[in-house]
């Protein structure tokens, strides 16, 4: 995987190199994130619409030059759960070139037990990053509403029967989770 990542990063002279991102539990395992082609950018919003952010806003499918990273002074905020999403969108926005790395996926495994999930200092601490993230992407040029997904769902009896997903003008419709079809707005 860092191998897959650090070759792409050296050959394109880029700063980051990023990887998809497959999530899974017992059940299932859902792609978060795909790169079905290499694209190298400076380009600020290319590389927020790339990377997803804020909603994806990991740090663990991403590798950084190690001496900008140092120079840069751009660190985690202590003690907070979600430091990763203002820590993202600032190493991209200071950063040079990002690399996209098709095929290689960061494997994410989310227990039943995490601590993001059901926990009052999550939720707190994501509102307060996520916030701290757009107010940066609005200072810097970026719509925080351009790049943001919407997912609605329609559940019974705890299941979800139907859901939609929406991005740039784009709506994906999954009907039981499995069958999948587009529409553009």
């Amino acid at each position: 995987f860092y191998e897959k990542l650090y070759n792409s990063a050296v050959n394109n002279k880029a700063d980051n190199a990023v990887a998809g991102i497959k999530r899974s539990n017992n059940k299932y395992c859902v792609d978060m994130l795909v790169f079905k082609e290499e694209v190298c950018t400076g380009d600020f919003k290319e590389k927020i619409h790339l990377c997803d952010v804020p909603d994806s806003c990991q740090v663990w499918n991403k590798i950084y030059e190690r001496n900008f990273l140092i120079n840069s002074g751009i660190k985690f905020i202590p003690n907070r759960i979600y430091e990763d999403i203002p820590f993202t969108a600032q190493i991209l926005y200071y950063s040079g070139k990002l690399v996209t790395v098709p095929e290689t996926y960061y494997f994410y495994w989310r227990g039943k037990n995490t601590l993001v999930k059901n926990n009052k200092k999550a939720c707190e601490d994501f509102c307060l990053s996520e916030n701290e993230a757009i107010n940066f992407l609005n200072e810097h040029g970026v719509d925080y509403f351009e790049n943001k997904t919407i997912i609605k769902k329609i559940k019974l009896c705890g299941i979800t029967l139907f859901k939609t997903k929406t991005k740039n003008r784009v709506r994906e419709n999954f009907l039981l989770n499995f069958i999948k079809w587009k529409t553009f707005l």
